[in-house]
């Protein structure tokens, strides 16, 4: 084991790349970290936090599972690869730390579980010359109708059925989310610099960006200039990570203003007006479309289509906004469709 790490990251690469040839044999896939938590001291366990142990142990999971690649060679690359693992699952929670986040206490904590432990760090096994890829990826990036896919009966749920055994299916949904706002995670949820396994991605923002000015948050409204713009960096970061991704740009959901209303007024009868209105946020959809096309990119116009169904608005949504069941499922055979034409489902082969 290499000592002397100088950030978090490596510190935290350092204590779970030793652990990985015992996780191996473990039957139980957290049994080996819990006397790891148990030995954190009092400080360390308070700056954690709950989410923060919970999301160390997903990254565990994950690479018990083997999805998390670790590139063969030397240590730096072995801990950048965990380091982008780790910052790919933590930085949501993390980012709520801030700068009081104790790095220090963190990296002499998890130095000293490794050296309690004393295990070594796994070598990565050569096939033909090269450590294996992990498992092919889709990621779903977007707002709280992502966020929600994973939900019983969620489109997101839905895909890691349809592509069980051939792909992993990510979720990076962020509640309340609008284009700005995820822009300012773009790096951190996929870092540019690793190999990456991303064989496709949706992109579905918008029904936060076409709020409208003075019924919602200040912050909650983005241009659709500057949407369109920031839609289009989304885009070009997931090719930079991955070149030969498979990226589908997915428009809004139309609007239901009277049940939207309702939804509001439950909360505050003195609300007059819905925060959204079908209209813009079909400008916001069209405007998606039209970027796809430039781009050459497949796209599904959820505003349209799904309007094209009689008593679309209870039958899709649940607030006026948000998926039910059906519109879940309507979600997921649109993705589906789109994904087979696109000739991506004949590419994964089951691993």
């Amino acid at each position: 084991m290499v000592n002397g790490a100088t950030n978090w990251h490596d510190a935290i690469g350092n204590a779970i790349s030793a652990t990985l040839s015992l996780a191996k044999e473990l039957q139980s896939k957290r049994s080996f970290i819990a006397p790891a938590i148990a030995n954190l001291s009092p400080t360390a366990k308070n700056s954690l936090q709950e989410t923060c142990i919970e999301s160390l142990h997903t990254v565990i999971d994950m690479l018990q599972e083997g999805q998390v690649a670790l590139a063969a060679g030397d240590n730096g690359t072995l801990q950048t690869k965990l380091s982008a693992a780790i910052d790919t699952e933590c930085a949501d929670q993390l980012s709520k730390f801030g700068a009081t986040f104790p790095l220090a206490i963190m990296a002499k904590e998890c130095l000293a579980i490794s050296a309690k432990t004393n295990l070594t760090r796994v070598d990565p096994s050569p096939r033909n010359g090269s450590f294996s890829m992990r498992p092919h990826q889709i990621v779903l990036f977007g707002d709280s109708i992502t966020e929600r896919s994973f939900q019983p009966g969620g489109w997101g749920a839905a895909l890691t059925d349809t592509y069980s055994r051939k792909a992993d299916v990510l979720l990076r949904g962020y509640s309340g989310y609008n284009t700005n706002a995820a822009l300012s995670l773009l790096q951190r949820l996929f870092p540019v610099g690793y190999e990456s396994p991303f064989v496709a991605a949706t992109i579905f923002f918008g029904v936060n960006d076409a709020a409208l000015l003075g019924r919602t948050g200040e912050n909650k409204h983005v241009p659709i200039e500057v949407y369109t713009e920031n839609i289009r960096t989304f885009v070009q970061h997931f090719k930079n990570c991955s070149p030969k991704i498979l990226i589908v740009l997915i428009t809004p959901p139309p609007v239901d203003e009277q049940g939207r209303l309702e939804f509001e007024r439950a909360n505050n009868s003195a609300v007059e007006l819905p925060d959204r209105t079908n209209e813009e946020t079909g400008i916001y959809a069209q405007k998606c479309v039209e970027l796809a096309k430039e781009l050459g990119l497949p796209s599904i116009n959820l505003w349209s289509k799904m309007q094209e169904t009689a008593g679309w608005q209870k039958k899709f949504l649940m607030d006026g906004l948000h998926l039910t069941q059906a519109g879940n499922a309507f979600v997921h055979e649109q993705v589906v469709n789109v994904f087979n034409q696109s000739g991506l489902s004949e590419k994964l082969s089951p691993h």
